[in-house]
């Protein structure tokens, strides 16, 4: 019973590809993809592979370090706190920044496990 109480209050993990990457799609896809991979990350060819473990091409951090939102520069890059986590460069996405749900979204999923 405890364990259910826990698993509620906690809420379902986030899934990325049915709720992550449709919203990299919509707000990121434009310089990340295949036609125009932005610092080399093109987030159609790299799928889940090239965000998890992979560093980051404008700090030392990993782009999603699995159950640590805080060292994950993609979590950095849409919170417009890359200069915070030693990266550069503007809030992602450029023209308009991602609603807080949206960026909290992907913080739960890093701290999930970035899981599939």
């Amino acid at each position: 019973m405890i364990w259910l109480l826990l698993l509620t209050a906690c809420g379902p993990e986030v899934s990325y590809r049915d709720e992550v990457f449709p919203l990299l799609q919509e707000h990121c896809t434009r310089c990340h993809s295949a036609d125009n991979p932005e610092s080399g990350l093109n987030l159609y060819s790299t799928g889940l592979e090239g965000l998890v473990d992979a560093p980051a091409a404008q700090s030392d951090l990993m782009l999603v370090t699995p159950g640590d939102s805080l060292n994950s520069y993609l979590f950095h890059k849409v919170n417009g706190t890359q200069s915070l986590a030693g990266g550069s460069g503007t809030q992602m996405p450029i023209g308009r920044a991602m609603t807080d749900d949206e960026i909290d979204l992907i913080r739960q999923w890093i701290d999930d496990g970035a899981l599939w």
